[in-house]
């Protein structure tokens, strides 16, 4: 499984910011005139005519801070490293506390892999400005990159702190604790970071692998979905799906296609022989595993329908306690479950048997036979009856089919719909305890 980290040193975005005043004191009269024009010009991006104007100035105010601070930025524009580096240098000699230059000039040294200077520039910022959060990220970056996480995580949290929507700093710190074990840390800087960016699917991603991690593998596919719905190029993201599809929950179909996607976007990635060959893999994979569970549920399924169906019909509701959700099973005991089933009226039986019948998709179920059995996946079936629906004014009744999804819950078999009703009543009489008791 693969985490997805943000941009580093230049992570934090940094516009060209020219410097319109000087607070040096009042200049000669041809220095303001350039230095103005100097400025204009650069804003709308006519660097060499504003680099000649910033020349002027220091002609005659050699010493001219915001000058040089503003060639700076124009180099660094230009990318041009050395220039601009030497620029902030001069700013920095003749204005020891313009700690914008020592920022830029940190961004600068760190983007030409003079880890150590820009450290030292970063530190010097926050001498000057202890809450500049671009000074506080990138020291994490860094301090991250050398090994030392409890650094990291220092300057990351004290960078959110300073600005909470910084989701760069807020996936990154989600990734240290992730390194360090710290699962919940990790998701709940990962959630904000979503929160403070919802198109980020680096987010998204990185929550998927924390779910996979955990076993979670149904999470942590709707997690790396999301990912590959924000950014379709996402090759990374569709790698973790075919792992996930493929390894986990078996669905060879979903694990193709996203095979298919990745070596679309990435045919030459150090991945591609493998996934080819698990190309290869799924299609014997598929065809031997849906054997395997046919032979192995289709009993099973039988069974089961039938007694589901037969239970509905007499109303006997008891056999439902075993497909009630786990928790709901430790709140309530089997006995208690049996005496509130005695207290049902016959009127609230019919209720319930014609409600079961409306979610199975028959008003009324007579004589009914199985046929058809298909696995869709480990925990998935579809299964077809064909039922004989009661009909006075008929004698035999009238013969229908239907197909309806079946899953695996607690061991045994039962409707996806009729699964999901519970489940959505559970959780409604959980909100109902947490309200007002039992």
């Amino acid at each position: 499984m693969r985490y997805f980290s943000m941009s580093y040193i230049c992570g934090v975005i940094v516009c060209a910011v020219f410097v319109a005043g000087c607070g040096s004191g009042p200049l000669i009269k041809g220095a303001n005139y350039y230095y103005s024009k100097g400025v204009q010009l650069a804003e709308n991006d006519h660097f060499d005519e504003a680099t000649r104007c910033f020349r002027k100035v220091l002609e005659l105010k050699p010493n001219h801070p915001t000058a040089h601070y503003n060639l700076g930025v124009i180099y660094d524009e230009k990318v041009m490293p050395e220039e601009a580096m030497a620029e902030y240098r001069k700013a920095i000699q003749i204005d020891p506390r313009n700690y914008e230059a020592w920022y830029k000039l940190g961004m600068v040294e760190g983007l030409e892999g003079n880890d150590r200077e820009a450290m030292r520039c970063f530190q010097e910022v926050l001498k000057l400005e202890p809450k500049h959060p671009g000074a506080h990220y990138n020291l994490a970056v860094l301090s991250d990159e050398r090994g030392d996480e409890k650094k990291a995580i220092e300057h990351y949290k004290k960078a959110v702190e300073i600005s909470p929507e910084n989701y760069q700093a807020l996936n990154n710190l989600g990734l240290v604790y992730a390194r360090r074990q710290n699962d919940a840390l990790a998701i709940d800087a990962f959630k904000k970071a979503k929160r403070a960016r919802p198109d980020l699917c680096e987010a998204y991603n990185n929550l998927g692998v924390l779910c996979a991690k955990k076993g979670d593998f149904e999470s942590a596919v709707s997690q790396f979905e999301k990912a590959v719905e924000i950014n379709r190029k996402n090759a990374d993201g569709y790698y973790n799906l075919a792992y996930i599809y493929k390894d986990h929950l078996h669905e060879y179909k979903k694990a193709q296609a996203a095979i298919e996607t990745f070596l679309r976007l990435k045919p030459d990635a150090p991945q591609a022989a493998e996934l080819r060959k698990s190309l290869q893999e799924i299609t014997s994979a598929a065809a031997k595993t849906h054997g395997e569970l046919y032979a192995q549920k289709n009993d099973d399924i039988r069974r089961d329908v039938k007694r589901f169906i037969d239970s509905v019909n007499v109303r006997n509701f008891g056999d439902f306690y075993e497909l009630q959700p786990d928790e709901m099973r430790k709140h309530v005991s089997r006995e208690r479950w049996a005496r509130d089933l005695i207290e049902l009226t016959g009127e609230m039986r019919d209720a319930q048997k014609r409600s079961v019948m409306e979610i199975l998709g028959f008003s009324e179920i007579g004589t009914f036979q199985i046929t058809g059995i298909e696995m869709v996946s480990p925990k998935k079936a579809k299964v077809t009856l064909a039922v004989v629906v009661q009909n006075e004014a008929a004698e035999e009744g009238e013969w229908r089919e239907k197909t309806a999804s079946w899953d695996e819950f607690n061991g045994r078999w039962a409707p996806s719909k009729f699964m999901n009703r519970i489940r959505i009543n559970w959780e409604s009489a959980k909100q109902r305890m947490r309200n007002g008791g039992d």
